[in-house]
């Protein structure tokens, strides 16, 4: 799980987008970032 966290937050700080349902949603965020990986 800290592993998919850290990936999260690479993610966010790289993309305004995923940064935006990163702090507006985590919950959000987390599951649309499955959705991409799957």
């Amino acid at each position: 799980m800290a592993s998919l966290e850290n990936a999260i937050w690479l993610a966010s700080s790289g993309n305004p987008i995923l940064s935006f349902f990163n702090h507006g949603n985590h919950i959000l965020s987390f599951e649309h970032l499955i959705i991409l990986c799957t």
